[in-house]
């Protein structure tokens, strides 16, 4: 099981999330639950890392207007209006309601696929420990 890797790139993220999603669905069809719940494992990991990784990226970029406000502050020197102070100040609250708008957006989007991989991980554990305890007859494994 190969971990998938991040570019950054949502396009690629999502073809490589939707290749493990075909992948699991193939495992589960012929039975290898072994394989399946390490699968999901791995499609977990990955929404972690992405959702991570955008949160990072937004903070990032967070940082690096306000480091910007204070150098335009610091530039027009003290004759600078309160006006222009607030300009300043309103772009960096757009770009922070931005920021925090795309983050809970995409934490959104993946939940009903996070939910439905939960549920088919719970049932496949409960299959594995029956199976485990012998309490699956073999035509039903």
């Amino acid at each position: 099981m190969a971990a998938l890797e991040l570019d950054g790139s949502d396009s690629e993220f999502e073809k490589q999330f939707s290749d493990k999603a075909k992948e699991l669905m193939e495992r589960l069809e012929n039975n290898d639950v072994a394989g399946a719940v390490g699968l999901i494992q791995d499609l977990q990991r990955v929404r972690d890392e992405s959702l991570y990784q955008e949160i990072g990226r937004l903070t990032r970029a967070l940082h690096e207007s306000i480091k910007n406000f204070r150098l335009d502050s610091n530039v027009q020197g003290a004759g600078s209006d309160i006006g222009e102070a607030n300009e300043g100040l309103n772009y960096v609250v757009e770009m922070t309601a931005k920021a925090a708008n795309t983050t809970m957006d995409k934490v959104e989007d993946s939940m009903p696929l996070s939910e439905a991989i939960a549920a088919e991980s719970a049932e496949i554990s409960e299959q594995w420990q029956r199976f485990l305890k012998k309490e699956m007859a073999p035509a039903e494994f």
